[in-house]
């Protein structure tokens, strides 16, 4: 919230536990990167939810993504030494099933359309 009403740039992550830094290196609503120099082993925080479909990784290494509380947001852990750490929003069937239902009603709208024109 400090950084918010000062207008700085939001931090995107943060370590928890344990001695580094970490560098947001891209920030998207559906992926980040992130470089972290981890001192000691590390546990840190994304801030933002974890929804089904998030994928982690380090150095091109999957890893475990655990829901921290109260919020429900991405956390995860790493050994130390540097790090580069990617998370991707994935799809899911849900999604897969919204986005066919979705491009199925936009060609019935413009299936619709046509036909109204072709009748005037």
């Amino acid at each position: 919230l400090a950084q918010y009403l000062a207008g700085q740039p939001l931090q995107k992550a943060a370590i928890v536990q344990g001695e580094g830094a970490v560098t947001t290196l891209q920030y998207g609503a559906h992926s980040g990167r992130l470089r972290v120099d981890a001192v000691t082993p590390v546990r840190l925080v994304y801030y933002t939810y974890n929804f089904p479909g998030w994928t982690l990784a380090a150095d091109g290494q999957p890893l475990t993504i655990e829901t921290l509380p109260p919020y429900g947001l991405i956390g995860f852990e790493l050994p130390a030494g540097s790090h580069l750490v990617t998370l991707r929003m994935g799809t899911t069937p849900a999604r897969r099933a919204g986005d066919i239902l979705s491009a199925l009603s936009l060609l019935a709208v413009i299936w619709l359309w046509w036909r109204g024109r072709k009748a005037m």
